[in-house]
This record gives C-alpha cells, sequence and structure tokens, in this order.
C-alpha cells in the first residue's frame, strides 16, 4: 500500500457519510483494515501505524521551528 492509497481512503472517508458511519463503529486498527478492505483499499497496521508517526513527526518540526539566525543577530 502506497501512501497516496491512504489518502484516497482519508478523502473517501470525508466525503462519504455511510464510510464515516462505519468507521465510528471500528474499535481497532483491524477494524479499520477490514473496512477499508470491503471498500477495495488495501491499508494494513503497519500503514497506519506509519502514517501516524509521520503526521507526529511534521507536526513536532512545524512546532519547534529555528527562528532565523539573522533575526537574532540583528537584535
Amino acid at each position: 500500500m502506497s501512501r497516496e492509497d491512504l489518502k484516497t481512503f482519508i478523502h473517501a472517508i470525508e466525503h462519504n457519510l455511510t464510510l464515516r458511519e462505519k468507521l465510528r463503529a471500528c474499535h481497532d486498527v483491524s477494524g479499520i483494515s477490514n473496512l477499508a478492505s470491503k471498500y477495495g483499499f488495501s491499508i494494513a497496521k503497519k500503514d497506519l501505524e506509519e502514517d501516524n508517526y509521520a503526521n507526529k513527526a511534521i507536526k513536532y518540526f512545524k512546532d519547534n521551528k529555528i527562528s532565523s539566525i539573522k533575526k537574532h543577530i540583528s537584535q
């Protein structure tokens, strides 16, 4: 499964009320994977864990931007 395939599944969830309701009924990653499979997506637990890790890393770097050195020198 590619990250692009996961993005497509998320897009489908965002635009399909029935799919969102079914997703809410999932109690674990296995349930999400099974639901995705029923709709033709191939998403494994590893894919979801890796995406979650990637999103945490992106958030960390956004939240911890280092100010420009030039800004500190001019003060």
